[in-house]
């Protein structure tokens, strides 16, 4: 979809997000984000990125936060 394409563009234009190769999947509007951060802040970041795209409903932020 287009918000998909949008998101994908979203998390690898982003130089801070596309080296944590999170995975968004999105169905009818609801995205689910999978992967690891370091830190809160930057999955909290990466849920505020995504829900500012057009189109993103809600988001079910299943990143993991693994402290190195």
């Amino acid at each position: 979809s287009t918000v998909q394409a949008a998101i994908d563009k979203r998390l690898t234009d982003d130089p801070e997000f596309s080296t944590l190769g999170i995975t968004a999947s999105v169905i009818n509007g609801k995205v689910m984000l999978i992967g690891t951060v370091k830190s809160e802040e930057l999955k909290a970041k990466i849920e505020r990125a995504v829900k500012q795209i057009k189109g993103v409903k809600a988001v079910d932020n299943q990143i993991s936060v693994i402290a190195e």
